[in-house]
Order: C-alpha cells, then sequence, then structure tokens
C-alpha cells in the first residue's frame, strides 16, 4: 500500500507542477500579445511624416504677417 501512497503523492506533485508551467505559459503568451499590439501601435506612429511646426520669423511671400524685423 504504501508504493502506492507514493505514487499518488508523485502524481499531485507532478499536476501541481503541470499547473504552475501552464500558468506560466499562459501569462507569458499574454505578455508576449501585450507587446505585439503596443510595437504594432508604435510603429503605426512612427510610419506617419511628421508636421513641421514654423518657429520664428514667417517665410511668407507677402509680407504681411508678423515679426517683421
Amino acid at each position: 500500500m504504501e508504493d502506492v501512497d507514493h505514487v499518488f503523492v508523485f502524481a499531485v506533485r507532478l499536476v501541481a507542477v503541470d499547473q504552475e508551467v501552464l500558468t506560466a505559459l499562459e501569462k507569458a503568451a499574454a505578455e508576449a500579445e501585450k507587446t505585439r499590439s503596443k510595437g504594432a501601435a508604435s510603429k503605426n506612429k512612427t510610419d506617419r511624416t511628421p508636421k513641421r511646426i514654423p518657429v520664428g520669423k514667417s517665410d511668407d511671400a507677402s509680407g504681411g504677417g508678423g515679426n517683421c524685423g
């Protein structure tokens, strides 16, 4: 009967380890998906051409703008 007890204890421990491994794999998969989705969003942002913000004197050809020296 002692052998059966050892086998049962081993099986219980094995199931517990399997659950820990499964939980770790699920967490890793969720983190990988989160990272992928962030990477896709940031890539889309960098693909855009940034708009230039004018600073200082206007280069307007009419000459009617402010900041005329």
